[in-house]
């Protein structure tokens, strides 16, 4: 589970801490807004420490490595399609998805988007394809719910490389 489905809730979280104050006397909401104060200082103290700095904790050294690797191939501003890996690769490696149309690889959004996307692949023609074809999600491989796809790329693409599960491919000359 994701917390970011707790974000609708926010503004009525707000909204029932200014009531809950507002219901309060002015020694009540001080002493809330004291411990509220501490407790918020204490969490930050704790985020920072883990944070400042130049290690990057949201990815894996595979992740970090294959961001490399594609840098290596690349130039920025180039067009690839990642298909089954990190969709972070594209910042990462400062490159831009293939026919400028970016989704989440989920199956209910490639249900809706896969032929927008095989023909953003067949515009640009990118020159690399990063393929993860050991990608499943709820339980799905990217090769069954992406099958147009994966069945373009196997057809166009050669493996030059890897990281991990991961294939670095080129277009076929």
């Amino acid at each position: 589970f994701d917390f970011v489905h707790f974000q609708p809730a926010l503004p009525f979280a707000i909204l029932a801490t200014v009531l809950g104050l507002g219901s309060l006397g002015v020694l009540g909401r001080l002493g809330f807004i004291g411990i509220y104060s501490l407790i918020l200082a204490w969490w930050l103290v704790i985020f920072y420490k883990g944070h400042l700095g130049d290690r990057v904790i949201s990815f894996d050294s595979e992740t970090k490595a294959l961001a490399v690797k594609i840098r290596e191939y690349t130039d920025p501003g180039d067009k690839i399609f990642v298909f089954g890996a990190q969709p972070h690769l594209y910042q990462m490696s400062d490159t831009l998805p293939a026919g400028d149309i970016f989704v989440f690889q989920f199956p209910w959004f490639y249900r809706v988007a896969e032929g927008r996307i095989l023909v953003g692949i067949i515009k640009d023609n990118p020159m690399i394809i990063i393929s993860d074809r050991t990608t499943k999600i709820e339980d799905q491989k990217i090769t069954d719910f992406g099958k147009s796809i994966d069945q373009y790329i196997n057809k166009n693409y050669e493996k030059i490389d890897n990281v991990g599960t991961a294939a670095i491919l080129r277009r076929k000359s």
